[in-house]
């Protein structure tokens, strides 16, 4: 697990490294979770975990501009920028201050969550991911994304080492190298997936990173369930105690 005291400064700090960096990785992911969840016009409820400045969550609040956003962090003031950003960009997001591993929001009552780098870099992983499916209704869609341990060590080192550092800095070079070290074994993720109760459904990997996808076994009343995911071609926080998030956020 990584320690990060995420104080307002740090926060901001932060944010700026990673806009640089938010066309090249946040905005591609959502696109591919847009993608999934197909032309859904109707207004979902998506949830983002660790949620950072919320930039792939703002993302796809503009591939459904009727959904209604949940930015879900444990670090209040990187939830206040979150809200800027929002706003910013004529968006509005619910933004609730919380661990991974106790979600607050209730059991059913989100169509889409997300968690983007977050399982690598904390405990208590299966327990994220039972959060996860507990908030989704019948049908729900999970997408976790993450390091993968399986990608190429050539292009971990090309990304760590050159790509990272010339487009978000050196301090986002460095993060994103260890971040790398810790990347998950996306077997683990598929299982985490199976024993929360999760239909795993096709992995897809971008660069150094994989998303895996599950969804949540309608059962009985599925009027609220979501439309089947549709088939993608292959393409690419953390605990809290007292303040502090563990987390690279990368």
């Amino acid at each position: 697990m990584v320690e990060v005291s995420w104080d307002p400064v740090q926060c901001r700090r932060y944010t700026e490294n990673m806009r640089r960096v938010a066309k090249f990785d946040h905005a591609p992911w959502a696109k591919a979770i847009a993608e999934r969840i197909g032309p859904d016009r109707r207004a979902l409820r998506i949830a983002d975990i660790a949620t950072g400045p919320g930039f792939m969550l703002l993302e796809l609040g503009r591939s459904f501009p009727s959904a209604d956003l949940i930015a879900l962090d444990g670090a209040s003031p990187m939830l206040n920028i979150a809200r800027e950003e929002a706003a910013a960009v004529g968006q509005t997001i619910e933004a609730i201050c919380c661990p991974a591993t106790k979600l607050m929001l209730g059991d059913a009552s989100v169509d889409v969550v997300c968690a983007k780098q977050l399982l690598n870099v904390t405990d208590g992983q299966p327990e994220i991911v039972q959060e996860m499916a507990r908030v989704l209704r019948p049908g729900g869609l999970a997408f976790i994304i993450d390091f993968d341990r399986d990608c190429s060590p050539a292009l971990r080192w090309l990304m760590g080492s050159l790509v990272a550092p010339a487009v978000g800095g050196f301090d986002t070079g460095r993060s994103f190298r260890a971040a790398l070290r810790r990347a998950l074994p996306f077997t683990d993720v598929d299982q985490w997936m199976r024993a929360a109760g999760l239909e795993v459904l096709p992995r897809v990997r971008r660069g150094v990173s994989s998303m895996a996808m599950g969804r949540k076994v309608a059962t009985g009343d599925s009027s609220h369930a979501c439309p089947r995911a549709r088939p993608l071609r292959r393409c690419n926080q953390g605990t809290v105690t007292s303040g502090t998030l563990a987390t690279t956020r990368t």
